[in-house]
Formats: structure tokens, C-alpha cells, sequence
């Protein structure tokens, strides 16, 4: 019995030492490469410290709106869908600092992934969000921010520069937090 205990742990150990030299000799890949995508030829990776990727977007009151016309305000963006339980939870608390801060000291734009206005209209009314709904209904805008899921939230200075992402439905605290520096 102990005999095999040893033999599992040296091949473990081997199998180990293998990977690990392997990765030496072969390198990682860079984080952009590993997890960007590639939209016409160009690598695009959102990632922190980085220039988010600029959109134009048909917002639900039939207006447009680019990230580049947001020059100069800190902006938050974040991703979701209807059918999407965390993101539920999570509008609430965008809505509330959309209530806290004035346009222009801080923009929050939701933006849906793939949903008519029809079905977007009263899920929105039903949670009394006022704040800016951008549509995203052929999913450019999410492929050009990499989103691997909703809700994803991309906190943005005011010079375009991605200073947060979260995964997963965020509190009020954790948004009002991550803005605070981006404000002053």
C-alpha cells in the first residue's frame, strides 16, 4: 500500500516537473493574446489600464451615443439581459448611483445584449430604471468588450481608460468605491 501511495506521488510529482518545465520552454502566452478576441484582423482585450474599445449605440429613447462623446466623465458600462437573475439584482444598485451623481460627473449606461425594445421596455419599467439603456441587438458592442457573461461591468475614466471590470453582479459599496478616485 505504501508502495503505490509513493509510485502515485512521484508520477505526480513528474507530471508536475513536466508541465512546469514545458511551460518554461514553450512561455505563456501574453493575457491579451490568451483572452482577447479578434474583430476584423484587430486583437481586442479590454483589459485594466487599457483603452476601451469605442462603440456607437442606439439607446432605448431612439437616440445614439458613442463612448467617445463621453470624453471627459467617468463611465460606468455595464452588460445584461432580461432573462438574466444577477442582473436583476444588480440595476438596483447602478440605478441608485445613477441617482447619486449627476450626468456629468458620472455616466451609467446599461447595455442589453440582444433584446428587442419590446422586451427590454417594461422589464426596465418594472424595476423604475431611469438610467441610460443602450441596445446592443447583434452583440458588436459585447464582442468588441470581450463579455463572457452578464452581468459584466467596465468602470471607465474619464479618459477612456478601463480602471475596473467585475464578473457577476455587483453591490452599491463596491461601485460607489471604484468610482470614488475617478471622481475627484
Amino acid at each position: 500500500m505504501k508502495a503505490a501511495r509513493a509510485a502515485a506521488g512521484l508520477g505526480a510529482a513528474t507530471c508536475f516537473v513536466a508541465a512546469a518545465l514545458l511551460i518554461l520552454q514553450a512561455g505563456l502566452p501574453e493575457r491579451a493574446t490568451f483572452t482577447g478576441l479578434e474583430i476584423g484582423g484587430v486583437l481586442t482585450a479590454p483589459e485594466l489600464g487599457a483603452l476601451a474599445p469605442q462603440f456607437r449605440a442606439t439607446m432605448s429613447d431612439s437616440g445614439t451615443l458613442s463612448l467617445a462623446e463621453l470624453r471627459g466623465t467617468p463611465v460606468i458600462l455595464n452588460f445584461w439581459a432580461t432573462w438574466c437573475q444577477p442582473c436583476a439584482i444588480e440595476l438596483p444598485h447602478l440605478q441608485r448611483l445613477h441617482e447619486r451623481y449627476p450626468s456629468d460627473e458620472l455616466r451609467i449606461i446599461a447595455i442589453n445584449t440582444g433584446e428587442p425594445i419590446e422586451t427590454i421596455a417594461p422589464w426596465a419599467a418594472q424595476l423604475q430604471l431611469s438610467l441610460e439603456i443602450a441596445l446592443d441587438p447583434d452583440f458588436q458592442i459585447m464582442t468588441a468588450f470581450a463579455v463572457r457573461g452578464q452581468p459584466q461591468t467596465f468602470v471607465i475614466d474619464r479618459y477612456g481608460v478601463v480602471r475596473d471590470i467585475f464578473f457577476g453582479a455587483v453591490d452599491f459599496d463596491t461601485l460607489n468605491r471604484a468610482v470614488q478616485p475617478l471622481l475627484k
